[in-house]
């Protein structure tokens, strides 16, 4: 009896480090059953790990330069063959040596880690791994030396073939969703800053796209699909886009905010961190040539932690102010700091593991579950808040651009209304001077108390009064016709339209001389916004008169050509004035920009471009011919 108690005592030490695999075997973490070795001058062999115990406690090390050897033992306790997988739990380990023991016999050995060439990998994933066959009833050795420029895990995640598949293909899913969100942001973003030209976009598209980086990096996403990148960049880049990341988050919260213009404490703090982790980024590349300062890094991430604490501090106070976006600011905000001490508490100790996994009743694999994805999760909904506050701040800015725009419009308008009076007043300088003469006229005749005389008189010369009366009237109605046309669709003849504002500009094309001839022999009619289209010609015309008349242009014209192509009628509008500068032609519909100098407002071909195209759904370009410019305008017959 003795003698059983004794055996079966010496049999469970000898065991207590072997992990027993059988048939409901699914998965386990090595760490509470291997022994590890911590190498500080690298100067143990792989036979020396069978002589020695361990001498380091923990699943984890901080940055370091030791090496670390670690001695895994497996048994097969079923009757058949169980083929296993196992992985290192960080992603980006730097160098791997695994050596396969079989009756204390070499059988085969494996080079792991992101700094060797993915065709060594017998198993290429997003972290080390590699397969290994157990035969029954036969212990397996599996020694392990691991080196990093960065924190290490010093356990192997063991797997079922199935169990590690279906592991595997959930991890990829969730890189590949992050992945695919955040791009369709990044490009949405971009997209929206050539429309509303606001630089908080071009910041949160950089943020963005350093997200993609950090976490494509530091999962090995970027290393798994080989994409002919050095690995020693590949390896560094992590930290600079770490660094990157954070700055550009600073950048945009100035930007977003508008810290800029208040110039306050948080500008001045914000400007400087982003400044400065953006120089940290650079810098961090160096360690592609020089490793040596690598521990320098734990001076460096201070940076990083400040603004990220000042980020929070100041989404609290903005969320205070009531400052528009600011609520989902701070929820993304919140939800990254989380992520990150919750990472940092797990990467320093076991002991913050398993303080936290009893906190929440969650298992360590849990635990170490949920740490492997935390800075996934969190730079995910942070990009997502901060997206949903730039959503936000778009819905504003288009609501005060189409005010903007309402009020640009009711401006020229009134500008046009302007000259076009004072064309009305030219046009009626001589009926009012002819009939100012016939009433002079008659009150001289009246005078000399002649009625036969007055009689003859009113009755020769009373219809050449009415005449001027009328064509007095006719130009009032052709102003009045031109601005009360119906603001909504209609169906309207081309040509009328263009020979109504000839009509109005008559007198001013006369006295400069200028020719308007109108190519179009058939009647084209279309159906759009008449009053958009009649104020696009006005400004075309007043444009053309004014060049023509301010370069004095010999035998001046302007010219309108009109033909239908299929479903849209082109329109080619060229005078000869000389057309317009290369540096100008690219600028002429942009707002606020005028050939004219101080006469200009730099709204009428702003606004021409902007009825034309999101007014009346057609387009509208400009290039030069030997006599001058030539304006096109493309429309729909029929506006959808």
């Amino acid at each position: 009896m003795k003698l059983f108690i004794i055996c079966s005592f010496i049999i469970s030490n000898l065991l207590a480090h072997v992990i027993q695999i059988n048939d409901r075997f699914t998965s386990i973490d090595s760490s509470k059953s291997q022994i590890t070795i911590e190498d500080r001058n690298a100067s143990l062999k792989k036979e020396d790990i069978f002589q020695l115990d361990s001498n380091y406690k923990k699943s984890t090390a901080s940055y370091t330069k030791s090496v670390f050897w670690t001695k895994v033992d497996l048994i097969n306790t079923t009757d058949k063959d169980i083929a296993l997988v196992l992985r290192n739990p960080r992603a980006g380990m730097d160098k791997i040596d695994v050596f396969v023991y079989k009756d204390n016999r070499l059988m085969s050995s494996y080079l792991l880690g992101d700094l060797r060439e993915q065709k060594h990998r017998v198993l290429l994933s997003i972290h080390s791994a590699f397969y290994v066959t157990l035969p029954p009833h036969v212990p397996i050795t599996i020694i392990s030396k691991m080196e990093n420029l960065g924190p290490l895990s010093l356990n192997w995640e063991i797997f079922n073939t199935s169990v590690y598949s279906y592991d595997n293909s959930i991890e990829l899913l969730l890189y590949g969703l992050f992945g695919g969100v955040i791009f369709a942001l990044l490009i949405y973003s971009i997209t929206m800053f050539f429309t509303i030209k606001d630089l908080s976009l071009v910041f949160y598209t950089l943020h963005s796209f350093s997200s993609i980086w950090f976490i494509y990096a530091i999962s090995g996403i970027f290393y798994m699909l080989d994409i002919g990148l050095n690995l020693y960049f590949l390896n560094v880049s992590t930290w600079s886009a770490a660094y990157l990341l954070i700055a550009m988050q600073g950048f945009f919260v100035i930007y977003f905010f508008k810290l800029n213009k208040d110039k306050n404490i948080f500008y001045t703090l914000l400007l400087f961190l982003s400044f400065l982790n953006t120089a940290i980024s650079i810098v961090m590349l160096y360690q592609m040539f020089d490793h040596s300062w690598i521990e320098d890094n734990l001076y460096f991430n201070a940076g990083i932690y400040l603004e990220i604490l000042l980020v929070f501090i100041f989404s609290l106070y903005a969320v205070y102010k009531k400052k528009s976006g600011s609520i989902c600011f701070f929820v993304g905000t919140s939800i990254y700091l989380v992520s990150i001490i919750y990472t940092a508490v797990l990467m320093m100790s076991d002991e913050g593991m398993s303080y936290i996994s009893s906190y929440v009743m969650m298992s360590d694999d849990g635990m170490s579950y949920l740490s492997s994805y935390a800075l996934l999760f969190g730079l995910f909904f942070d990009s997502i808040f901060m997206f949903l506050a730039l959503l936000r701040r778009i819905k504003i800015i288009k609501e005060n651009n189409e005010a903007r725009e309402l009020i640009m419009m009711e401006e020229a308008r009134f500008t046009s209304i302007g000259k076009n009076l004072g064309n009305v007043v030219h046009q009626w300088k001589g009926p009012i001077s002819q009939i100012a003469s016939y009433m002079t006229y008659f009150e001289a005749v009246l005078a000399r108390e002649n009625k036969e005389l007055l009689y003859k008189e009113v009755k020769e010369n009373l219809p050449s009064i009415k005449d001027n009366i009328e064509y007095m009237n006719g130009v009032v109605s052709e102003v009045y016709q031109f601005y009360s046309q119906n603001s909504k669709v209609s169906v309207f003849d081309i040509k009328e339209q263009i020979e109504l504002v000839t009509r109005i500009l008559k007198d001013r094309l006369i006295l400069s001389n200028i020719r308007v001839d109108i190519d179009c022999d058939i009647t084209i009619k279309i159906t759009n916004y008449k009053q958009s289209f009649a104020n696009i010609l006005m400004i075309f015309f007043d444009n053309s008169i004014y060049e023509l008349e301010t370069k004095k242009i010999k035998d001046p014209y302007i010219r309108i050509k009109i033909f239908v192509d299929d479903d849209h009628v082109n329109i080619f509008f060229s005078d000869n004035a000389g057309g317009i500068e290369a540096k100008d032609i690219h600028h002429i519909f942009d707002h606020s920009y005028s050939l004219k100098g101080q006469e200009g407002s730099g709204i009428g071909l702003y606004l021409a471009k902007m009825l034309v195209v999101e007014k009346m759904g057609g387009r509208l370009s400009v290039s030069n011919s030997e006599d001058g410019a030539i304006f096109k305008v493309e429309l729909p017959t029929m506006i959808k």
